[in-house]
């Protein structure tokens, strides 16, 4: 069955392949959140299977874990540790809010970030400890 629903969601990866949001990678590193969009709205013969649901949506989730590896790789970093050096506005940027201004807004996220500066480095050196 696991063979089954691998090969599902390979085939579902491929189907996103030819869809109009592939413009570069470059380009989607710098607004990583109209990347998610995109791929996950444009193609509406895609859609009614998915995009929040189901196979589009695994297939949906490795394109864009594939494009974070990547842009970490272009950088020389682990995830992590791309994360962790974005500023708030920066990693907040990477966020579709589409869904969940009911609950944090773009502007509230950042503040947040921002109230937990402090002692960020410190916080880095012990992931540089635990992953290196």
């Amino acid at each position: 069955m696991k063979c089954i629903q691998f090969n599902l969601v390979v085939a579902a990866v491929k189907a996103l392949a030819p869809l109009d949001c592939w413009k570069g990678c470059s380009g989607y590193i710098c607004d990583f959140a109209k990347f998610w969009r995109d791929i996950s709205t444009s193609d509406s013969q895609l859609r009614w299977i998915g995009p929040e649901k189901g196979v589009i949506h695994l297939a949906t989730a490795a394109v864009v874990n594939a494009l974070w590896d990547l842009w970490a790789r272009m950088e020389g970093k682990p995830v992590w540790k791309l994360l962790v050096d974005m500023t708030p506005e920066q990693l907040v940027s990477t966020i579709d809010f589409r869904y969940i201004t009911d609950v944090i807004t773009k502007e509230e996220a950042i503040e947040l970030l921002k109230k937990k500066e402090d002692g960020k480095k410190e916080r880095g050196k012990n992931n540089d400890v635990l992953f290196f």
